[in-house]
C-alpha cells in the first residue's frame, strides 16, 4: 500500500535498483511528508512577518545581489534595459537573449518586478513585495552572470559549488529515471531514513554562493543583519524549500512540465499532483546545498555531509511535533 500511494500521490522519476528500494523510499518520503509540509507553511507565515529570520534573509540577499548589478557593464552583447524588460514581461526576450527560448532563465511571478528592477540599476528601495523575492534574486542572478560569462562570478561558482552526482541523468530527460546510486548524499539520506528527491540540491548551493560572493565583495556577512550563522543558515535553507516546493514557484512548474514530458514520451498520460509532491528537492537534500556551500566543504567531504544529514533530520524531528 506504501508504494501505490507514493506513486499515487508524487510526479518523479527517479531509478530504483529493486521493488525493496523503492518501497524504503516510499516510506522515508512519507513519513517525513507532514514535517516538510509544516516546514513549508512556517515560511509562507512567516514571510508575512518582517521581523521572522526567513524575511530578514530574503531581504538581505536580494540587498546584496542587487548591489552587484548596479554597476555591472559585462551584458554579453545584450541591452540591460531590454533584459530588464523581458524579465518583467512586458516585452518578448529576443534570440540570443539569457530569457530566449525552451532553454531561456524563469522566474516566479512574484520575482518579475524586482528582477527586472535589478537588471535596469534602478533606484530607490525595493517594496515589501519586492523583497520577499531576495532568495530568488540571488539564485537566479548567480545562474544569470554565469550565462553572461561574468568571469570572477563563474570561477567562484565552480570552485564552491555542491552539487549531486547523477551520473549523467535527470528526471526530465532520461526514460529510466535519475540515477542517485553513486551520490554520497543520497546514500546517508537513505541510510539515515531520510526523503530523497533529486540528491544534494545544486541550486541551493548557488542562491548560497551568490550572497557568499556578494558579502565578500562588499565586506559585510552572508547572513542578514541581526541572525547568528545557524539561524541564517537555517534561513537559506527554509527559503530554497519554499523556492522548490511552494504554490506558484517557478522550478516545481519546471520540473512538471519536464516530468510530464518523458512520460508522454514513453506513452504514459500527463499527471498533475500537489505541488508539494512535484519531485524537486526534498529538506534535508537543500540543507546539504546551503550548509555545505556556507562551510565551504567539498561535495566528497563524507564527514561534512554526515553532520549536515544529521542536522537536517534533527529539524525534520522537530517540524514533525509543531501543528
Amino acid at each position: 500500500m506504501t508504494v501505490r500511494s507514493f506513486l499515487q500521490i508524487t510526479l518523479s522519476n527517479n531509478n530504483y535498483k529493486s521493488l525493496e528500494h523503492l518501497q524504503t523510499r516510499a516510506e522515508n518520503y512519507l513519513r517525513y511528508r507532514k514535517a516538510e509540509e509544516n516546514i513549508l507553511r512556517s515560511t509562507v507565515e512567516g514571510l508575512t512577518n518582517p521581523e521572522s529570520p526567513v524575511f530578514k534573509q530574503t531581504a538581505w540577499m536580494g540587498h546584496l545581489e542587487r548591489g552587484l548589478w548596479k554597476t555591472e557593464t559585462r551584458w554579453d552583447g545584450n541591452d540591460r534595459e531590454q533584459l530588464g524588460k523581458e524579465a518583467l514581461g512586458s516585452e518578448e526576450p529576443k534570440p540570443g537573449s539569457p530569457f530566449y527560448g525552451s532553454r531561456g532563465l524563469k522566474l516566479s511571478d512574484s520575482a518579475h518586478s524586482a528582477f527586472s528592477m535589478m537588471l535596469c540599476g534602478s533606484e530607490g528601495p525595493f517594496t515589501k513585495e519586492q523583497a520577499l523575492s531576495g532568495f530568488e534574486l540571488a539564485q537566479t542572478g548567480q545562474v544569470l552572470a554565469g550565462r553572461l560569462k561574468i568571469q570572477e562570478r563563474v570561477k567562484f561558482r565552480a570552485d564552491n559549488r555542491i552539487d549531486a552526482q547523477r551520473n549523467g541523468t535527470h528526471s526530465t530527460r532520461t526514460p529510466t529515471g535519475m540515477d542517485l546510486s553513486q551520490d554520497i548524499g543520497t546514500i546517508m539520506r537513505d541510510k539515515a531514513g531520510l526523503p530523497v528527491m533529486s540528491g544534494t540540491s545544486g541550486s541551493s548551493s548557488d542562491a548560497t554562493l551568490a550572497t557568499r560572493y556578494a558579502a565578500e565583495h562588499f565586506g559585510k556577512t552572508w547572513a542578514a543583519p541581526g541572525l547568528s550563522q545557524a539561524e541564517g543558515c537555517k534561513a537559506i535553507s527554509d527559503l530554497s524549500h519554499h523556492y522548490f516546493r511552494a504554490e506558484g514557484s517557478s522550478p516545481p512548474q519546471s520540473m512538471a512540465t519536464g516530468i510530464n514530458k518523458v512520460r508522454y514520451d514513453a506513452g504514459m498520460e500527463e499527471k498533475y499532483v500537489n505541488t508539494l509532491d512535484i519531485f524537486t528537492h526534498s529538506y534535508p537534500e537543500i540543507y546539504a546545498g546551503v550548509a555545505l556551500t556556507i562551510a565551504g566543504a567539498g561535495g566528497n567531504d563524507e564527514q561534512a555531509m554526515y553532520n549536515v544529514t544529521q542536522e537536517a533530520a534533527r529539524i525534520l524531528h522537530e517540524a514533525e511535533t509543531k501543528d
